[in-house]
């Protein structure tokens, strides 16, 4: 692969920070102007077209990246016109059955379910980063990106300022991703004109590959995103609303895991095939300090949640603030299971993804059931908990089969311990100061004592950062 490792998870991930900060804050406004219902079926929408457009990626954009980058230069172009097609073959056979499912789901919000499911090439069409990257060009990723968010928030002000409809922010959050798609597309085809013909060995390729990623991914989103059309069955669109308040910074917290995980597989690869044993120490020194830096995010959360939900999306969504501590267990479950899960991919242990997203799925499922109707949409928030809990045991005993303990009991004490002083010190201990200085302090302490006791070894993380640096 052609440049630097470093510029590439930059430029990609400052990409993927400005197309998140516009999403974020195009709902910020849309909160704060709309009601609950309408923001409820806004998100209700997104949702559905979240699905439709992981069933039309097929998991192929995982594979064209680790392809497109083997094959030959003088093929290259031919594979990627193959790849398109392909995409665009999927998206005409899953057309029908997502119409299909769009007219029983919701025949008031149909009109809005059938203009995104046309729209679905260019929603679903976000694959362009890894010819910016193998062709040495990965600030495009920045430029595209960021031409999107100047053009997303533009419209939502417009929208907000003239014509406050629903049917005026899907129309313009499906002619943003339209000129986001356009844009990424003649960028590309700089770099990398497509040939439009099919290769049929490439097509076998491509599928081959894909389908146990696109199995896994299915199940994924359906468990992540099933609360929310459950809620709007079981209560109401003004309940989905609520949730998806909350349910918004877990998604951040999913695109921000993925950009500082992902970057670890070459990593990972490259120490697997030449020590396994040093791969077991290094993914043991990352696993603690990813805890350590988790965890007091998930036990101050109640002190600062009600403030955070006032601060962005206004007093009217303060009760979901007892949701939003509930997810930020998730969230810290969220790293741990993403770094555990680019430890499996390196070891090439990635069976169990058939059956495990699977079993998740139908357990959010009952619980949902069983819980929404007396609880409302805090269930959802612990349906999702306890989901991510089973995904936590189950990645960790794959681990622990393949690589055996690598827990060290008394440095966990110690990290249990630390935890246990700062949540003492947040909760029961009161100095009379502001509640900001009395959480900072309280972090101060915190770091103090991970530091005094030893759990942090700076040596370590100088030597990671050296081979990131030394990645080509």
């Amino acid at each position: 692969m052609r440049g630097e490792y470093l510029p590439n998870v930059i430029a990609q991930g400052l990409g993927r920070f400005m197309t998140m900060s516009a999403n974020f804050a195009a709902y910020v406004f849309i909160a704060r102007y709309f009601e609950p219902d309408t923001l409820g079926k806004y998100t209700y929408i997104l949702n559905f077209i979240s699905i439709a457009s992981s069933l039309v990626e097929l998991g192929t954009t995982a594979v064209m990246t680790k392809q497109l980058a083997e094959v030959h230069r003088n093929e290259a172009q031919l594979y990627w016109g193959t790849f398109l097609f392909l995409r665009i073959f999927a998206y005409l056979f899953f057309l029908g059955p997502i119409l299909g499912v769009a007219s029983i789901l919701r025949s008031d919000l149909f009109i809005f379910l059938f203009w995104s499911s046309l729209a679905l090439p260019f929603l679903a069409f976000r694959f362009f980063e890894p010819v910016y990257q193998i062709y040495s060009r990965p600030w495009y990723s920045t430029l595209s990106n960021g031409c999107y968010s100047i053009v997303w928030i533009t419209v939502i002000w417009v929208i907000i300022s003239f014509v406050s409809t629903l049917g005026c922010l899907i129309t313009g959050y499906i002619l943003a991703n339209i000129f986001y798609t356009v844009l990424a597309f003649y960028l590309s085809s700089c770099l990398l004109r497509p040939r439009l013909r099919i290769n049929i060995d490439y097509f076998k390729n491509i599928l081959s590959l894909a389908a146990p990623i696109w199995v896994s991914s299915i199940f994924s989103i359906f468990n992540i995103r099933i609360s929310i059309f459950m809620l709007s069955s079981m209560q109401s669109d003004v309940a989905v609303g609520l949730y998806s308040v909350p349910f918004r910074f877990f998604e951040m917290a999913v695109v921000l895991g993925v950009v500082l995980t992902y970057p670890l597989i070459p990593i990972f690869s490259k120490m697997g095939q030449n020590n396994l044993a040093m791969l077991k120490v290094k993914f043991t020194q990352i696993f603690e300090i990813v805890t350590i830096a988790v965890i007091p995010i998930a036990l101050a959360a109640p002190l600062f949640s009600k403030n955070i939900i006032n601060v962005f999306f206004g007093s009217k969504f303060i009760e979901t603030a007892s949701a939003l501590n509930v997810i930020a267990w998730i969230v810290a479950l969220l790293f741990l299971n993403l770094l555990c899960s680019v430890l499996c991919l390196t070891l090439g242990v990635v069976r169990h993804g058939f059956w495990n997203t699977a079993f998740a799925l139908m357990l959010t499922i009952a619980l949902n059931y069983s819980w929404i109707n007396e609880y409302g949409y805090i269930a959802c928030a612990w349906s999702a908990l306890v989901s991510e809990i089973f995904l936590f045991i189950i990645v960790m005993y794959f681990i622990f089969k393949k690589m055996g303990n690598f827990i060290n009991l008394r440095r966990w004490i110690y990290i249990l311990g630390a935890n246990l002083i700062f949540f003492l010190w947040v909760n029961y201990i009161s100095l009379n100061l502001n509640i900001n200085i009395h959480i900072i302090l309280g972090l101060c302490i915190y770091v103090a004592v991970i530091f005094l006791t030893k759990i942090i070894d700076l040596s370590a993380l100088v030597s990671m950062y050296d081979r990131i640096r030394a990645i080509k």
